[in-house]
């Protein structure tokens, strides 16, 4: 299954699921990040940095281990 990490950058992508504990999922939930969401991997830092995206006008960081939690498909317009 494609994650958030390794998803194509600058391409659409819907959230199919979040595999994280639930105290963890309550927050990403309270970023916006929930199934069904559409979401944009714009940069990766290299050796295992942060990866940036774009999600409904704003911008979020978040750790590389956190984003292989969310589970994603790429959308074609």
């Amino acid at each position: 299954m494609l994650n958030l990490c390794n998803a194509p950058l600058n391409s659409p992508c819907e959230i199919t699921q979040i595999t994280a504990p639930d105290t963890f999922m309550n927050r990403l939930y309270e970023l916006g990040l929930i199934p069904g969401a559409e979401v944009q991997l714009f940069a990766k830092v290299a050796f295992g940095g942060p990866i940036a995206i774009s999600l409904r006008g704003s911008r979020l960081a978040l750790r590389r281990q956190d984003a292989e939690c969310i589970g994603v498909r790429t959308l074609t317009h």
